[in-house]
């Protein structure tokens, strides 16, 4: 009898020790998990529903999906919080509506799966932290994507790649490179549209009909193997950049009445191929002096000759693509007011 009372001991120990065990993986599975911050909500994402209050916290927990049949309203200043690798496919609509002063917080949110929605993706007066909007070529966007009175914070990452539809960013500042390639899927030209906003280094690429209008660059503004291309009103801190293949074409290339400040350079590309065109651009109405002053007259083409590289620069025969210098004025031209800026959110 004394045996069998140390044995059942023994066989009840093991089992105490494998339900401790099992404690302890269960609690370590869990440590590398984030909670969500106190008095948060899930967002209800399952039907269509407007989100909306000053302060009010919701938070998306992982890989989420907003199904065809729900479109998603979030409004007033509400902060939107991802946590656990958090992301958004938005199958049906997402649209999102802060006011000034009451921007709505989209805080580590990888919008990436969201691959063909429904009904458009409308984001305006949003304050974009941490978040991610990168589609490759494999996996375009397809859709219509509107981005206006907003802020992509730093820590954010905006490379997309759209087959169709378009892309309009109004009034953003954008404190990340912002890259822009088009892969259409049929004939209808992709819309890539950038107006009175602040970007970084920026590049559009691929065919599309590309509109850069009344925007700051502080970097680099590149556009490379593009059909339609058009850059207004621009001030220009970095180069600006026009690269085409050498079967590419620069007829539907305009470059009109920017600020190109010194030592900024424009540099227009394109390598020879078996037949080789001679384009010429034209740079019409540029500001080419310093940021803070005028100057006493326009630059001619002779003094800029530091700051144009085209075919003049290649082997000789080898040259494609010829700047040629309008008309240049003498003061900035300040397109991009500064009273737009505070309807986005500031930048932290």
């Amino acid at each position: 009898m004394g045996n069998l009372d140390t044995a059942w001991g023994r066989i009840g120990r093991c089992v105490v020790a494998v339900l401790v065990a099992g404690c302890v993986m269960a609690e370590a599975a869990h440590a590398g998990e984030q909670a969500p911050p106190d008095g948060a909500e899930p967002l209800p994402v399952e039907r269509t529903t407007t989100v909306r209050g000053r302060g009010t916290v919701w938070y998306v927990d992982g890989p989420t999906v907003i199904p065809p049949s729900a479109e998603i309203r979030i409004e007033l200043g509400t902060r939107i919080v991802g946590i656990n690798n958090a992301s958004l496919d938005v199958q049906g609509g997402l649209k999102i509506h802060g006011t000034e002063e009451s921007w709505v917080v989209v805080e580590n949110i990888d919008f990436s799966p969201t691959l063909a929605p429904k009904l458009d993706l409308h984001l305006d007066m949003v304050d974009f932290r941490g978040c991610k909007f990168t589609w490759t070529k494999e996996q375009p966007f397809t859709g219509l994507l509107t981005l206006e009175n907003a802020c992509v914070q730093r820590g954010c990452t905006w490379d997309m790649h759209i087959a169709s539809g378009f892309v309009k960013i109004m009034t953003v500042e954008f404190v990340c490179p912002c890259a822009i390639t088009c892969v259409p899927a049929d004939r209808k030209p992709v819309e890539v549209d950038i107006r009175t906003s602040w970007m970084k280094a920026t590049t559009v690429k691929g065919p599309g009909q590309h509109i850069l209008r009344h925007c700051e660059f502080k970097g680099d503004v590149t556009a490379e193997e593009v059909d339609q291309f058009e850059i207004d009103g621009c001030d220009i801190f970095g180069n600006l950049v026009v690269r085409q293949p050498a079967e590419g074409s620069f007829k539907d290339v305009t470059l009109t009445k920017c600020s190109v400040f010194e030592p900024s350079k424009v540099i227009l590309e394109r390598p020879p191929g078996e037949k080789p065109a001679k384009d010429r651009v034209k740079l019409d109405k540029f500001y080419w002096g310093p940021v803070n002053s005028g100057v006493k007259r326009g630059h001619t083409e002779k003094e800029l000759v530091d700051r144009i590289v085209d075919g003049d620069d290649a082997d000789e025969g080898q040259g494609t693509v010829f700047a040629v210098v309008g008309k240049s004025v003498k003061r900035p031209h300040g397109m991009l007011s500064e009273t737009l800026r505070r309807r986005a959110p500031p930048v932290h």
